[in-house]
């Protein structure tokens, strides 16, 4: 009688003994590089403390929106990756940075008691440390310790620009304007003692609903705007045109570092505006908008008051403006209120 041939089962394993055999095998894979990015990351050492969900691959932590184990600091990422430029670094990375950290700790915490405070929302933070890492990428070094608060202030002037721009949505109604700058209700207003325009029904160009929302959230001066409007004004007198030199001149005044391109038609490798950073197709003359910070399905939200947007203030896309008759290069920075 033949032998009957038996299999035998193996024993069941146990979770401990599968979640070892998992990190034996994580931690043979090789280190593959993040595409993009030029490093070579160190083996990663399995510790009791680690986690499953540090346990992953370089490429694997890319796809899971995490930070790479070996980038702690935001001057880690202070390079000419695109990849690392200030909006394009996710949000959990930007969140993990030592900078992240170092913001709440000094920030908001009392300055007598040490007690936690809340004088900073995460997303103030979080567009602070964006802003300081845009200046180290500048060249600029700069620390929390020295400059963190005023990383702070302008995130919270960027920001609050901006949420009164959005306020306004459906409001406004566009004013072309002409050399003389006075023949709408903001240019009265700032040059020959007109009243203040209203928020629902003011008559102002594109640019003027820019500064015109940094000056009803508190960061831009009367005094400030009409300054610039002075020399603007005199400078189009001179030239008798819509002069290129004068335009350039009201950009320079309002802007803080460096000027950035946005590719529309590769957005996923461009930098993109940050929220409250001022927005311009091709030139300010040609038309200038306010970014939200926001990325709708690859897309540039903006705040445009345009009569591509029926005239009065709209938030849309440069996309959607682009393919409705704006100009490119699309051009960015920080805004410089005063």
């Amino acid at each position: 009688m033949p032998i009957a041939h038996v299999q035998m089962k193996a024993a069941p394993e146990s979770q401990a003994q599968r979640q070892v055999q998992q990190q034996q095998n994580l931690a043979a894979q090789p280190q593959e590089a993040i595409a993009g990015q030029s490093f070579s990351p160190p083996p990663f050492q399995l510790q009791a403390s680690t986690s499953l969900k540090d346990a992953v691959s370089p490429v694997q932590r890319l796809a899971l929106g995490l930070p790479p184990i070996q980038r702690v600091a935001l001057v880690d990422y202070a390079d000419n990756d695109v990849a690392h430029d200030p909006s394009n670094v996710p949000e959990a990375w930007i969140r993990s940075t030592t900078e992240f950290a170092e913001f709440g700790s000094t920030f908001n915490v009392d300055p007598e008691t040490g007690a936690p405070l809340t004088r900073y929302a995460d997303a103030t933070i979080v567009l602070a440390c964006r802003l300081m890492l845009r200046a180290m990428r500048e060249g600029n070094n700069v620390i929390v310790a020295k400059h963190g608060q005023a990383f702070l202030n302008r995130a919270k002037m960027q920001s609050a620009a901006t949420a009164t721009a959005e306020a306004m949505t459906d409001n406004l109604q566009w004013q072309g304007t002409r050399p003389g700058r006075n023949n709408s209700q903001f240019g009265e207003w700032l040059l020959n003692g007109g009243p203040e325009p209203s928020q629902r029904d003011g008559e102002m160009n594109c640019w003027e609903f820019v500064m015109f929302s940094a000056y009803r959230a508190g960061y831009a001066t009367f005094g400030g705007l009409r300054a610039i409007y002075l020399k603007f004004s005199a400078e189009l007198a001179e030239y008798k045109v819509f002069s290129n030199y004068a335009v350039k001149n009201v950009e320079n005044a309002l802007r803080r570092g460096n000027e950035y391109v946005y590719d529309p038609i590769n957005p996923a490798k461009s930098p993109k505006p940050l929220r409250g950073d001022i927005v311009i197709f091709n030139t300010l003359g040609n038309h200038t908008a306010v970014a939200t910070g926001n990325y709708r399905a690859g897309r540039v939200e903006i705040m445009s008051l345009w009569t591509q947007n029926a005239s009065y203030a709209t938030r849309t896309t440069v996309e959607a403006l682009l393919a409705d008759g704006g100009i490119g290069p699309v051009r960015f920075f920080s805004p410089n209120w005063h």
